[in-house]
């Protein structure tokens, strides 16, 4: 892997093209220390050769970049809770146009083109496991609508601007599910559309993949599988 421009890592590979438009469509995730740095980078490999995407990994110095702004300040000096607003400034830490953002304990496990899945409009996966149920975190956005934030399809010309409502949104950030409640809320208020990917995109418990490479961190269950 080299490191781009901006310091992260990034794993190349060529354009991609589809029908008669040429997509620089870029997938990025996050890994700032130790094991959970191992833990991205292990998932961008196989996010790449699976779907032959450059992937990013974001890193501290993407985090320090934005130390400044309100809603970082508000997530309290814990690092690992800072870390989790970092694709809510996706668009202000990457220059391009078209993006799949996966959390890293997201696991490509098969050959997978995002371009057969991707229109435009905001791709995700529903997230309506038993536990939602049971919070007051999803009150904001409908239990059908909610999606799971580890992983989604956006493009700058139609998704920046919601985007940066999240960061103008900090002061509502009381839920358990910082960085994926707030999208949810912001996606439910402004009556963006959502594209939904059936749930071959989002399985549980996979932990075995990465135990086979060697990464100690034990990937949380509610992370999915592309596949």
């Amino acid at each position: 892997m080299d490191r781009n421009v901006s310091g992260s890592f990034r794993l190349e590979c060529g354009v991609r093209k589809r029908h008669h438009f040429i997509c620089y469509m870029k997938a990025v995730t996050s890994g700032l220390f130790g094991d959970y740095k191992l833990l991205a980078e292990e998932a961008a490999h196989r996010f790449q050769k699976h779907t032959g995407l450059p992937v990013v990994i974001l890193d501290h110095r993407d985090l320090f970049k934005i130390r400044d702004h309100p809603l970082i300040k508000h997530a309290g000096t814990n690092t690992r809770e800072q870390a989790l607003f970092l694709k809510v400034f996706l668009f202000d830490l990457i220059p391009d146009e078209d993006f799949i953002w996966f959390d890293a304990d997201y696991a490509c496990i098969s050959p997978w083109d995002p371009l057969k899945d991707y229109d435009g409009c905001f791709t995700a996966v529903r997230d309506r496991t038993a536990y939602l149920m049971e919070l007051n975190d999803i009150k904001s956005s409908s239990i059908i609508n909610y999606f799971n934030s580890g992983f989604f399809i956006a493009n700058r010309k139609n998704h920046a601007s919601l985007f940066k409502a999240c960061q103008e949104e900090w002061g509502n950030i009381n839920w358990r599910w910082h960085d994926q409640c707030l999208l949810n809320f912001i996606f439910e208020r402004t009556g963006t559309p959502v594209r939904y990917l059936d749930r071959r995109h989002n399985c549980m418990n996979y932990g075995p993949v990465f135990e086979r490479s060697n990464v100690s961190v034990t990937p949380a269950t509610s992370g999915g599988v592309v596949s």
